[in-house]
């Protein structure tokens, strides 16, 4: 689908480059979408060769486990073996992105290279997607930046080209609005089909079109927003069938509920319920993960900055975004709570009104969100909370 836009991009270039405007058809045509792509992957792949020279070399480790750890090794299994007839850890990922990996290894790839070209696939084109969705809010020279600033962030960036299914999910979500605005609704519809295979609140984006539908009357494609519901509810339905238990959800309490989560459950409990002494369990969480704490903390903020412009951009971004964090905090705020910002970033709208007229500043902005993102990608590789 998203190939198309591509060679449309190269037919107007060609055109232009022929006539006597070629310095014009260069800018008008790819090399507004060349500098963010070319930028943001030189960096990633200067980046993951340091980190290999810094932690792996002298390990002989392979080069893969630079974009590889933590729930990577779910997706692995799942692509290896699927979900199992009884409950266990994997059930709480969604099956697309591993089903992808699955097909990939079937014509002779290892699982990881598998995951990784799909993964940085799926990044690499999702930046000139979200840059095409900006340039229907802002100028071309405003989606630029605006761009940038976004796929360098550090949650979007470590995650774009590592195994997880972050990528996938943030691809998916943006061509459903992309071909929405476009008017091509049935491929609006079958990108939004598989968002909802591929994060538990992929589904959520046909909260924003069919807000989008109501509030143009356009009161007959609203009844089509069931399939993607229907899909999950049918995935939901499988696994009990597998289990016997919904578990999506339970393999999320149970196999997430580490010692630091525990305690963070318990205070939040008892706080609720007039026992102040339990703030001192999560003084004692809080203290022990700090810096992860204020990140967390701080994310929250800018989020909450972020929705209020994203609202004033379009008011089908508000109701994407407030059924989306909702479901986050409820399911994933306590047992993800190490993950929250990398799930609250991937909800595309929230990096539109990341943007700065002043030049100096965007750049000032840039070179500090780069040295944070090999920041992040390290403590990905070294740290984490349990």
């Amino acid at each position: 689908m998203i190939f198309s836009e591509f060679a449309d991009s190269y037919r107007t270039f060609a055109s232009r480059l022929s006539s006597s405007h070629g310095t014009e058809a260069w800018s008008y045509g790819l090399r507004r979408f060349l500098v963010p792509v070319a930028f943001i992957s030189s960096i990633r792949v200067v980046f993951a060769a340091l980190l290999y020279l810094t932690l792996f070399r002298e390990e002989g480790s392979s080069w893969i486990q630079v974009f590889a750890n933590w729930d990577t090794g779910h997706y692995y299994l799942i692509a290896l073996s699927w979900y199992p007839n009884f409950l266990a850890p994997r059930w709480a990922f969604f099956p697309f992105y591993p089903l992808l990996i699955r097909i990939l290894s079937s014509v002779g790839l290892s699982i990881p290279i598998s995951a990784l070209i799909i993964s940085t696939t799926c990044g690499i084109i999702s930046i000139p997607v979200f840059q095409r969705i900006a340039e229907k809010y802002y100028t071309k020279g405003h989606a630029l930046t605006t761009t940038l600033l976004y796929f360098l962030f550090p949650p979007v960036f470590v995650f774009l080209g590592v195994n997880y299914s972050e990528s996938l999910f943030l691809l998916l979500t943006m061509l459903t609005w992309l071909y929405h605005l476009r008017g091509a609704e049935y491929k609006s519809l079958l990108a939004a089909c598989f968002a909802s295979l591929t994060r538990p609140y992929g589904v959520f984006i046909v909260f924003a079109l069919a807000y989008d539908y109501l509030r143009k009357r356009q009161f007959g494609m609203v009844a089509r927003l069931l399939i993607p519901i229907l899909i999950v509810f049918g995935w939901v339905l499988y696994s009990f069938l597998e289990t016997g238990t919904i578990a999506i959800m339970s393999a999320t309490a149970i196999f997430w509920n580490s010692g630091n989560v525990e305690m963070i459950r318990q205070g939040l409990s008892g706080v609720m319920h007039g026992d102040f002494s339990s703030v001192r369990l999560l003084l004692f969480v809080g203290l022990h993960h700090l810096p992860l704490v204020i990140v967390s903390v701080s994310s929250v903020i800018l989020v909450m900055i972020l929705c209020y412009k994203a609202w004033k951009l379009d008011a089908a971004f508000a109701v994407y975004l407030i059924t989306s964090i909702l479901i986050i905090i409820w399911f994933d705020f306590i047992p993800g709570f190490g993950s929250f910002p990398r799930l609250l970033f991937f909800l595309f709208p929230i990096g539109l009104p990341m943007y700065t007229k002043r030049r100096w500043l965007a750049i000032l902005v840039i070179g500090i969100l780069i040295i944070l993102s090999y920041v992040g990608w390290l403590a990905f590789l070294i740290d984490g909370f349990a």
